[in-house]
């Protein structure tokens, strides 16, 4: 209940229940690490610590697990980069405004270190994708829908590639690291996940990367086969792995193929 009512008055939303990227205005994942630093070094630190806890009882994996969904919700709710009316600016303007409270802070004597917000954020990247391989379903699932708001709409493609390079490469090298059911799981789901928000929102940011509906159609097309051709070099590398992804991945070239 407390942690409901924080989060939404931090996200400055009344709807916290379902992930809503079309949200243009609330808390950015920039705004949340310059605004609210010890928060965002808690929740670091608590995925941190969870993280790195092993065999724990059934009890204690609950609990640690309730935590660190708790965060993922909370940062898988931030406005979206790409819905931003001008991401640069406004990022350049979060900037300027915790320089004020900086300079404020050092009058005053309570300075803290100061990590850069584009370091804060690649260590949160870093520490959500872990809990893609969690023994706990929501959590899983969870920590895809929290890599949405904090990356890029341009790193999506790249990340659906790299979930199937890193699953080929494991199936195919198991000595040197074994891919485990839950990782693979995990990867599948962000797959999917990053997949269908790819093609419900792509376009929607023309005003910010300036190109021109022509431009915006052929950069499309050009997309589509990129992953057409990542879909079908991952079943020709791994035609041994049809039986386990074969239905995801049929799912996925329904999607595209459309």
């Amino acid at each position: 209940m407390c942690f409901t009512s924080l989060t939404k008055r931090l996200l400055r939303t009344t709807n916290v229940q379902d992930q809503d990227l079309s949200r243009k205005k609330g808390l950015s994942i920039w705004e949340f690490v310059a605004r609210y630093e010890e928060l965002s070094e808690y929740f670091k630190a608590s995925l941190r610590s969870c993280l790195a806890k092993k065999k724990q009882s059934k009890e204690i994996q609950e609990r640690s697990d309730m935590v660190i969904f708790s965060i993922l919700l909370f940062i898988s709710r931030l406005v979206p980069a790409f819905q931003l009316v001008d991401s640069q600016n406004v990022k350049a303007q979060e900037d300027e405004g915790a320089e004020d409270e900086s300079e404020k802070q050092i009058e005053s004597g309570k300075a803290p270190m100061k990590k850069s917000q584009d370091q804060s954020i690649h260590e949160f990247v870093g520490l959500i994708k872990a809990y893609a391989k969690s023994g706990t379903y929501f959590v899983r699932k969870i920590s895809a829908q929290a890599l949405l708001p904090i990356m890029s709409f341009e790193q999506y493609i790249e990340e659906i590639k790299g979930c199937f390079q890193t699953l080929a490469d494991k199936v195919e090298r198991p000595k040197e690291s074994k891919l485990r059911q839950n990782e693979a799981h995990g990867l599948m789901i962000r797959v999917s996940i990053f997949l269908s928000a790819y093609f419900t929102y792509r376009g929607s940011n023309l005003s910010i990367s300036g190109r021109s509906i022509e431009e915006e159609d052929n950069l499309q097309k050009s997309e589509d086969k990129e992953l057409t051709a990542v879909f079908q070099q991952f079943q020709e590398r791994l035609p041994g792995a049809e039986a386990v992804f074969s239905k995801i991945i049929i799912a996925l070239f329904v999607k595209i193929n459309r």
